[in-house]
């Protein structure tokens, strides 16, 4: 279980929301495989992702940010198991709020990239 809001070791800094923020880079980035896997497919999946490990540290001037996902793929029909994956990300940022920011948004829109790659995979089998 991950402790949210996400620390910054060495610093004061915690981002918030950092589940939500996954949660929409996924939804963005994975539109359109939905919208043509419903048209081809009258089956409905359940995603779930799970945030295993998040972490923050600030060293110097940058701040890093790493986090490791849980991916499982289901039939909604009896819940029956397709897949699982991880998907693991790190990024930094400089340690302005903006930076450090951005190092969190880089760090799900990876995830959510990695998701999508392999959701394709794990649908058209």
């Amino acid at each position: 279980m991950v402790r949210l809001p996400l620390r910054v070791s060495g610093s004061s800094v915690a981002f918030s929301d950092v589940d939500i923020a996954l949660g929409s880079a996924v939804e963005r980035t994975l539109a359109g495989i939905l919208r043509h896997t419903v048209q081809a497919d009258s089956e409905i999946y359940l995603l779930q992702i799970e945030l295993l490990d998040a972490r923050a540290e600030q060293s110097a001037d940058r701040i890093f940010v790493e986090l490791v996902t849980r991916v499982t793929l289901r039939r909604r029909l009896g819940n029956a198991y397709v897949a699982q994956t991880h998907a693991h990300a790190r990024s930094a940022g400089t340690t302005d709020p903006t930076g450090g920011a951005n190092a969190v948004r880089s760090c799900v829109d990876s995830v959510a990239s990695q998701v999508q790659g392999w959701m394709s995979d794990a649908l058209h089998k």
